[in-house]
């Protein structure tokens, strides 16, 4: 198989350089082409990172749900509300 990617990756650190995994804040966003043998699509994705969890937005109908994955859980927040699953004792609830 016969990958390639032509675009570009954006990352807007905020912040100084971090030490470690816990310090790091940044903002990144790819946009271009993307493809393999089987075919190409075109589009631009972005993401947070925020210490060691990554947050993304997931579009919707009325929308975007924000979904935040971190090493313990994972949460989801949209205008109806927000829940986080806890992932070490497999529990989800409602954040306030």
């Amino acid at each position: 198989m016969n990958g390639f990617f032509a675009g570009s990756i954006g990352i807007l650190l905020q912040g100084p350089l971090p030490a470690n995994d816990q310090q790091a804040q940044a903002l990144v966003r790819i946009t271009g082409q993307i493809g393999a043998d089987a075919g190409t699509t075109s589009g631009s994705f972005d993401f947070v990172i925020a210490g060691p969890s990554v947050a993304f937005r997931y579009p919707v109908s009325d929308g975007d749900v924000i979904v935040s994955i971190g090493k313990e859980s994972v949460s989801a927040r949209g205008s109806n509300g927000a829940f986080t699953c806890d992932l070490t004792g497999l529990d989800c609830a409602p954040s306030s």
